[in-house]
């Protein structure tokens, strides 16, 4: 009966809370690996895992050259030329990696000089994760853009599932390592792809050949969207990627952690900003546009302030319970990572309000800003103050930038602060509806 009850509960939610309902399982899939990795490796063993893929997952947003947004933009206006954009975009993507992989084994030793020569050979191995992410995660793009939500949600699953079992299987069979673990994950991706790429040959997508007329509308799009995506994937990931430079894996690791928990707001900032940019590309009606916008920011508000208290109360506990007492020192700064997480969800809705409506160039003003405070302020604190220190920098360039993308989405659609940040009473009286409705299908 509970089974047969579900679906029910699916439609009254709609395709907003549902796509949060699998980001929360992919949150709580995140949260088991990350126990299981902070207890089976411990602080140190912990921090070489991040140390090998820090760099390597910051340089795929190189290869990707904002091919991901591109993708979903182009899809959202073309459905029916959705294949014939992956197979382009996979082309861009798989040329660009050849350079960006040169340069990053060359730098390895120095972006990773804290760290021992044999880790700095697995980073260096770990750079295939760059062309295996261009053919694995470019379909999803288009999945999302074409607002197959169905497949697209059920496929995210996938890649997390794998990591679990992957960490299970080691532990099961052999002891694990942070260079296995890399590794292995390069495989799990590679694995997952299959299904993916079946749902999209099972639709309508038109013929799977790159053409050069849309090789050139992906790049000048992916292009202005990257300006504004690398400095933000530069934000997010500094703080990492400096103490992976100047600091050893066992301060590494419990800040790796405490991003880990910080991390579980994430799922339902995402599900609203994974169908703004779709939807706002969908829409030809520039008013609607704009009132589409202005909701969509009003969500990420109402998720801020019924999420970030709770989460950030109950984060001492949590991290003492999940990962043990030899990652307790870092609670000051998993509270403080906890309150940028919801500034920096709050920032991404709006941004991708900004690329649905053909703007992804506005974006690259706000980052630079929280990339300025970060450039400034972060080797300063980062060694003295450390995980802390990192913490506080993130929360201090996060809200810079959320403040930049206010200021410009205020003047972009003449509307208030209060536009913005402040739900209507028909939008929370529609929140509370919905939930009555789902928790009605459950009763029923």
């Amino acid at each position: 009966a509970g089974m047969k009850r579900f679906p029910a509960v699916l439609r009254a939610l709609g395709p907003m809370p549902v796509t949060a309902l699998v980001n929360v399982l992919i949150t709580l899939i995140g949260l088991a690996t990350g126990t299981l990795l902070a207890r089976l490796l411990g602080p140190q063993g912990r921090g070489e895992l991040a140390a090998i893929q820090v760099w390597p997952t910051y340089l795929v947003g190189f290869a990707m050259v904002g091919l991901p947004h591109a993708l979903t933009y182009y899809c959202g206006r073309n459905p029916l030329q959705s294949g014939a954009l992956l197979a382009t975009a996979v082309m861009i993507g798989l040329a660009a990696c050849v350079p960006v992989i040169a340069l990053g084994y060359w730098l390895m030793p120095l972006l990773l000089s804290a760290q021992s020569p044999e880790l700095i050979l697995i980073a260096r191995w770990y750079l295939l994760l760059l062309p295996v992410q261009v053919v694995c995660s470019l379909p999803y793009s288009v999945l999302q853009g074409r607002l197959q939500l169905k497949a697209w949600n059920t496929l995210r699953l996938l890649a997390p599932a794998g990591w679990l079992l992957l960490i299970l299987s080691l532990v099961i069979f052999g002891q694990p390592s942070p260079g296995r673990l890399a590794i292995g994950f390069l495989f799990v991706l590679l694995a997952t792809a299959v299904p993916v790429f079946i749902a999209l040959l099972r639709t309508e997508a038109g013929a799977f050949l790159p053409r050069k007329d849309l090789g050139q509308s992906l790049v000048r799009y992916g292009f202005a969207s990257v300006l504004s995506g690398l400095p933000q994937d530069l934000n997010l990931r500094m703080d990492q990627l400096l103490m992976a430079a100047w600091l050893p894996a066992s301060v590494l690791g419990p800040y790796a952690v405490a991003v880990t928990w910080s991390n579980g707001l994430a799922p339902v900032f995402n599900a609203v900003e994974a169908l703004v940019l779709p939807r706002l590309a969908g829409t030809v009606d520039l008013e609607k546009q704009r009132a589409d916008l202005l909701r969509n920011a009003r969500m990420g508000a109402m998720i801020f302030l019924a999420l970030t208290l709770p989460w950030l109360l109950l984060t001492p506990a949590a991290i003492a319970l999940l990962f043990g007492a030899p990652y307790q020192a870092v609670v000051p700064a998993a509270m403080v990572l906890v309150l940028a997480a919801g500034i920096s969800g709050m920032s991404r809705i709006f941004e991708q309000g900004l690329r649905g409506l053909g703007l992804p160039g506005l974006v690259t003003f706000a980052e630079l800003a929280g990339l300025a405070v970060t450039v400034m302020i972060l080797p300063l604190v980062l060694v003295p103050l450390q995980a802390l220190g990192a913490a506080l920098v993130s929360l201090v360039s996060y809200a810079a930038t959320l403040l930049v993308l206010a200021i410009v989405i205020m003047r972009h659609a003449r509307c208030s602060a209060a536009d913005l940040f402040v739900p209507t009473r028909g939008e929370l009286q529609a929140v509370l509806g919905r939930a009555r409705a789902a928790l009605q299908a459950v009763g029923s």
